[in-house]
């Protein structure tokens, strides 16, 4: 009979019957086997174990897990109004036979909730509670309010420290309530005219709503103005030109307040006026409800539009610029006696050259043209347009006193009135305003010289002066930047050098880039990443130096050679968003700027 393929290794010699059936056999006697126990592994485990559950006893001794000996337990509403205050009820009661001893209450706050009448930064309560003595209940009450969330849980805990009579450890036990933030207590409900005329007055209606079962006192109403906005009158008596005080607001009553302005604005302009409710508890304002109204200004009766003469967009220094006032009715009615101002705005108008038919005032740097100075303004029929030029020149250079001057703007605010009145809108006359705003381009001061004689004496000049035909002379050339007005980004200086000339030694600079020579082409490039708007207009100059080696040939005799060709500066105006560029005169042998020379005849010799 083969083995089997695997043997129990409690029954080695029996063997497996084909039919097993039940086989009792006497028991035979055997001698236990010898076992080798691992006596001190098992002591020093044990002994770690003690000390793991010491450490775990006292542990929990000191974070306060002992056996129930104190019940916290807090009231509140389940859901509270926003802006509304209400009560928060701790309640401790010792459930031990011994007295709870420094007994501490602390109240923790969710940031949409504050302790009523405190400064919003305060966060947690604490207050000392003394002993409980055995069985004894003690119980603090906290009024709170909540400041935002609306339609949000929040949750406010309240923790409990002690100590227990015969210890040392502080145990702690605390309780968690989840409280639903409603809406405002007091609803606010604004409403403006989806659009208004300039200078036309118009109504705001501003609806109060208690939605609490309470009176509320002593609400205040502010209201947020925009600007060039005139408040005229209100349904209310008000304690200041925007601020309302609502003295008693009973449960579930409704106030409303009719206020009635106007506001002088540009066409298609979107204004925003905020209202706010504010309740006052202590020292401390909420905010109780807050509505934002916006509204547009519609296309006015009158038509009025500024239009520099500058094609390029922008104006630069020194130049004239022509400026085109236009009005055109856009109403049913003939306008009469129409009014147009234009003042101009800006540190850049040379104002002794302003020329136009209407009155100038030099006081207020306004013109003024009526009926009198532009008889077409007498009337204006329906659809009709009339037009009013005026010229002004600009400084010759930018009033420069701070890093800060630059980016300059030419501003002009127009407006035009007409007393008549335009049917179906609630306004004494009829008013429009306009204004132009035309940026400055930047200049860079940029001078090219070139000098036999170093005038810092740090290059030596080599060769004859007055030149000679055929002989070699060597020249220092100064190139300086001056910038103003902009920022000037990616500049780029470059010239040629003629046939006869070439550079010698290493160019120099005091910025981060030096001029480069290509003697195949003869060109000098400089390339500078960015100048700022005041560079070398406050502070020094951006400079580089080089010098020039020039031999003359013998046709040049009794004339001047040329040391450098036409330079050419170009360069990006930041603010504008345009190209500079700009070209400088060819320098001559004959040094036009170096006066150290004296009287020669600075022609080349033979």
């Amino acid at each position: 009979m083969e083995e089997p393929f695997f043997k129990s290794p409690w029954a080695e010699d029996q063997e497996i019957s084909e039919s097993p059936r039940p086989v009792l056999e006497p028991i035979k006697k055997q001698t236990a086997p010898k076992t080798s126990f691992p006596v001190l592994p098992l002591v020093i485990g044990g002994g770690a174990i003690l000390i793991i559950a010491a450490s775990l006893f006292l542990m929990l001794q000191l974070v306060g897990q002992a056996p129930e000996s104190a019940t916290v337990s807090v009231s509140s509403p389940s859901e509270v109004l926003l802006g509304q205050p209400f009560d928060f009820e701790i309640k401790v009661q010792n459930d031990s036979s011994e007295i709870l001893r420094k007994g501490k209450l602390s109240v923790f706050l969710p940031p949409e909730i504050n302790f009523a009448g405190q400064n919003p930064s305060k966060r947690v309560h604490e207050e000392a509670v003394g002993d409980i003595e055995q069985l004894g209940i003690t119980s603090r009450e906290i009024k709170l309010i909540a400041a935002s969330g609306t339609e949000s849980v929040s949750r406010i805990q309240a923790r409990f420290s002690y100590v227990q009579s015969g210890a040392t450890a502080q145990f702690e036990r605390s309780k968690t309530v989840e409280v639903l933030i409603g809406p405002p207590a007091v609803t606010l409900d604004f409403t403006t005219p989806e659009n208004i005329l300039s200078g036309g007055n118009f109504d705001t209606k501003i609806t109060i709503t208690n939605r609490t079962n309470e009176n509320i006192q002593d609400l205040g109403l502010v209201l947020t103005l925009p600007k060039n906005y005139t408040l005229i009158s209100s349904n209310q008596s008000s304690t200041a030109t925007s601020t309302w005080t609502i003295s008693d607001l009973k449960r579930g009553e409704i106030k409303t307040l009719i206020v009635t302005g106007n506001l002088i604005g540009q066409e298609s302009e979107f204004i925003n006026m905020t209202a706010s409710l504010r309740r006052t508890e202590g020292t401390e304002e909420y905010v109780v409800s807050e509505k934002t109204g916006s509204f547009s200004i519609t296309a006015p009766p009158l038509a009025l539009t500024i239009r520099p003469s500058t094609n390029s967009g922008f104006a630069r220094i020194g130049e004239q610029v022509s400026y085109v006032v236009s009005l055109k009715n856009n109403t049913q009615v003939s306008l009469e006696n129409l009014t147009i101002k234009a003042t101009l705005v800006g540190d850049l108008f040379n104002l002794s050259s302003v020329t136009s038919n209407g009155l100038f005032n030099a006081v207020n740097n306004t013109i003024t043209w009526n009926s009198n100075t532009a008889p077409s303004l007498l009337r204006l029929i329906p659809g009709e347009t009339q037009g009013l030029t005026f010229t002004v020149s600009l400084k010759n250079q930018f009033p420069i006193a701070r890093q800060s001057d630059k980016n300059f703007i030419l501003k002009v605010n127009g407006s035009a009135e007409s007393p008549t009145p335009i049917p179906n809108v609630s306004s004494e006359k009829t008013l429009v305003l306009a204004k132009s705003e035309t940026k400055v381009a930047g200049l860079i001061n940029f001078q090219s010289k070139v000098y036999y004689k170093d005038p810092a004496s740090k290059i030596a000049s080599s060769g004859p002066y007055p030149p000679r035909a055929n002989q070699t002379t060597r020249y220092i050339v100064y190139w300086t930047l001056r910038n103003t007005g902009t920022d000037m980004s990616r500049i780029e200086v470059s010239s040629y050098l003629e046939p006869y000339s070439r550079i010698v030694g290493k160019p120099t600079s005091n910025t981060e880039t030096t001029p480069i020579y290509n003697s195949a082409s003869g060109q000098v490039v400089w390339r500078i990443s960015k100048l700022l708007a005041t560079q070398g207009t406050l502070g020094d100059p951006v400079q580089a130096v080089f010098q020039v080696e020039t031999t003359p040939p013998s046709p040049y005799i009794g004339h001047t050679a040329t040391i450098l060709k036409t330079t050419t500066i170009e360069a990006m105006d930041d603010f504008t968003g345009r190209e500079f560029g700009m070209n400088v005169l060819a320098v001559p042998s004959s040094l036009p700027d170096d006066q150290s020379l004296g009287n020669l005849d600075r022609t080349v010799q033979p």
